[in-house]
């Protein structure tokens, strides 16, 4: 009976350490997506300020990071930064501490057809497309000045699912290009003037 007892207690000891080890060396995976913005499509060519109008087409961005959390790297992170710091929040220390997983595929749904991109040497996300003017006004949602889109990043082989957004920057009003150090030289050479003929 002392044995079958023994037996017990060590397969619960080495559950126990099973569970440990699992949770000490598991690797929680995340997608980061950064919101990013859409313009109107520009060609590379030069034109002149007059004829360059801009088109229907527009230039989408997605950014992001893949990454994967080193839990003890974390937990050494915060127990040495604890000294200094008394109210440290434990999901910004495991990003400091996290590993950008490399040249994973990861692909972008919710838009009129999937694309797929690897991700860089530091696991970041960085893609950049046209959408016709149609299909973005098909898939625009409420928000900031012109609306948004939203679509989904996945990584394949994962079960990890990430909404994103893209903000319309349509273009709007008229820019002027200034150049400050001549307007500032304009009004020192102005107030130097105005000293002389006062004295």
């Amino acid at each position: 009976m002392l044995k079958v007892v023994n037996i017990i207690n060590y397969l619960l000891i080495l559950d126990r350490c099973i569970l440990t080890a699992n949770f000490l060396f598991s690797r929680e995976k995340e997608l980061i997506l950064i919101p990013s913005v859409a313009f109107r499509y520009r060609s590379n060519e030069i034109e002149s300020a007059i004829n360059n109008h801009s088109s229907n087409d527009w230039t989408l961005y997605v950014q992001g990071w893949f990454l994967e959390g080193n839990r003890i790297r974390a937990t050494l992170s915060k127990s040495a930064l604890f000294a200094i710091v008394h109210n440290i929040d434990k999901k910004r220390v495991a990003y400091f501490t996290a590993n950008g997983k490399k040249y994973k595929t990861v692909c972008i749904d919710g838009l009129p057809h999937e694309m797929c991109t690897k991700t860089d040497a530091h696991g970041s996300i960085k893609k950049q497309f046209q959408l016709p003017n149609e299909n973005v006004q098909n898939l625009l949602v409420p928000g900031g000045t012109y609306g948004k889109l939203e679509y989904f990043v996945s990584a394949r082989g994962e079960k990890i699912q990430t909404k994103g957004e893209i903000f319309l920057c349509d273009d709007n009003g008229i820019s002027i290009i200034s150049d400050i150090v001549s307007f500032i030289r304009e009004i020192i050479f102005l107030f130097e003037q105005t000293k002389k003929n006062d004295n």
